[in-house]
């Protein structure tokens, strides 16, 4: 996904000094304004800046490179401010590459420069030297010496031609990172810490494939990169709203996603042990800025600051794509009551292409995704629903195995997701009995509710382990009716909690506003502005 850059540096034969005279361009400009985040405060709550996790853990970047169509920039978080001071800029459409340092390399470092612009004089003055940020000042740093004596003998040499400053010698340290160019030219060599990267209008940048908005943060951790996008939420929301809902909705149902999106990240802060607030994924919002469009931004604008509040406190508004007809009560799908969430009726019907479905599983692969549970019944046998909420949805599922049985509950009911909803009836798919008919034909049959003459009168077969054939000699022979496949026959998309999305584009369509919509689903709740 990206290319590693080498370090161009090579190291510096003792005693060498390679002096440039050429007119000084100052490469980056030193910003000194500080981005202040907006006061929002609901009952005593304030947002600041919103943390959203992109890359973590497993998935950490071994470098990251960032791009903007207008520049980039680089900021750093100085103690006590909110948003990072912004360092350093690069205009003209650029490609930034971080990396951590090329190991193994000693440097020469001068003393601490007045600002930038000083420190890119006297960079422009030697060869091998680059800009360094020490987290409080601006060096430059000289060299790429492979031993301390290589480097000490670079210090007599730069202390005789540049006496006005204090030469030292830098050690290798794998914790400090690279800004370079897309070609691997250093730039920049940074300490450890959180290093910013972000467009330098505000606007758009690159990272992975993905467009993205705010600054993006870096944090070094064991060679890898974690990168959380640092980001005002009214930003954040523009590439929400779009993934969450179609831009093509009605603007009141959008506006709808804008005001519950908002006060969902404004509460949700289940990843804060990661260091962030919400990840990207569906688990928390999805997010896509290249996705951003006229309506989605208008019903972001229109709603700034709207948030929904239950007796006077900002509370995290949940939605789902398609309740299959009525909301779900929260305690049958998380374990725990919310006031204002008591399960509703969808009040029109939705056009949803969830309205109807039909997922067949075969009988191996349920017994691989009960694995994933650390539940093992061995061979499936039968799939049955023993009870429904009273919103419909399947509130337990007995599964029946070869070894034990099992009783699942909640969201596993969802065999992790791989059914649509928990709206849905189950059945066996039985295979097919052979029956030869009078007429010389065989003809292959599902014996499950089929309805058949016996001595007792017409009666339905039911599911069963085995049925039996009576031949014309006399003899009961047994025909296997193990399921191979279970079929299961649902509607709706999602967890059913709170707003459905396409419910909200009816409601919409039928000439309801974003306020009605949010009220209809959440009972008892407020819309009221940040800072009122």
């Amino acid at each position: 996904m990206h290319s590693f850059c080498r370090n161009e540096l090579v190291p510096i034969e003792k005693g060498c000094i390679f002096l440039r005279q050429r007119r000084v361009l100052a490469l980056l400009l030193l910003i000194v304004a500080v981005a202040v985040w907006p006061n929002f405060q609901a009952e005593a709550q304030a947002a600041g800046p919103l943390r959203v996790g992109l890359y973590y853990n497993s998935t950490a970047l071994p470098q990251v490179t960032v791009t903007g169509a207008n520049g980039l920039r680089l900021g750093w978080l100085q103690s006590g401010e909110e948003w990072p001071l912004e360092l350093l800029t690069a205009p003209g459409q650029v490609s930034w590459l971080v990396r951590p340092e090329s190991p193994g390399y000693y440097r020469v470092a001068s003393n601490d420069l007045p600002d930038v612009a000083a420190a890119e004089e006297l960079r422009s003055l030697l060869d091998q030297a680059v800009l360094a940020w020490t987290g409080a000042h601006w060096q430059v740093w000289v060299g790429a010496a492979t031993d301390a004596s290589e480097a000490d003998a670079l210090v007599s040499d730069l202390s005789t031609l540049h006496p006005e400053q204090t030469w030292g010698v830098i050690s290798p340290d794998a914790s400090r990172s690279e800004l370079c160019t897309s070609s691997g030219q250093v730039l920049v060599v940074i300490p450890a810490g959180d290093i910013y990267l972000g467009a330098t209008d505000g606007g758009l940048m690159g990272l992975a494939g993905k467009q993205h908005r705010g600054w993006l943060q870096l944090t070094q951790q064991s060679g890898r990169f974690r990168v959380i996008n640092y980001i005002d939420v009214e930003d954040y929301l523009l590439g929400v709203v779009p993934r969450e809902m179609s831009p093509g909705q009605p603007l009141e149902a959008l506006k709808a996603q804008a005001v519950a999106s908002r006060s969902f990240a404004l509460t949700c802060r289940k990843h804060q042990s990661y260091g962030f607030d919400v990840c990207a994924t569906t688990c928390c919002q999805a997010i896509d800025h290249s996705r951003e469009s006229a309506s989605t931004n208008q019903a972001v604008q229109e709603t700034r600051g709207l948030v929904v509040t239950y007796n006077g406190q900002m509370i995290p508004v949940y939605c789902h794509a398609d309740a299959g007809g009525h909301t779900e009560n929260p305690l049958y799908v998380w374990g725990s009551s919310m006031p204002y969430l008591t399960g509703v009726p969808e009040l029109y019907p939705t056009d949803s292409t969830y309205a109807s479905w039909e997922a067949r599983l075969p009988a191996a692969e349920i017994e691989q995704l009960l694995g994933q549970m650390n539940i093992n019944v061995g061979d499936v046998l039968a799939v049955e629903a023993l009870s429904y909420t009273p919103a419909g949805r399947v509130e337990r599922l007995r599964i029946v195995g070869s070894a034990t049985s099992t009783t699942l509950e909640k969201e596993q009911i969802r065999l992790n997701y791989h059914l649509k909803s928990r709206v849905y009836t189950v059945k066996p798919d039985i295979p097919a009995v052979s029956v030869l008919g009078a007429s010389g034909q065989v003809t292959a049959l599902n014996p499950s509710g089929l309805n058949v003459v016996t001595a007792a009168g017409p009666q339905t077969l039911q599911c069963t382990n085995a049925y039996y054939i009576l031949g014309s000699d006399g003899q009961q022979r047994q025909s296997s009716a193990q399921a191979a496949s279970f079929l299961f026959t649902g509607s709706g998309f999602g967890h059913g909690v709170g707003i459905s999305q396409h419910g909200a584009y009816a409601m919409a369509r039928n000439g309801h506003t974003f306020e009605e919509i949010i009220k209809y689903y959440l009972q008892g709740v407020e819309i009221v502005k940040l800072g009122d």
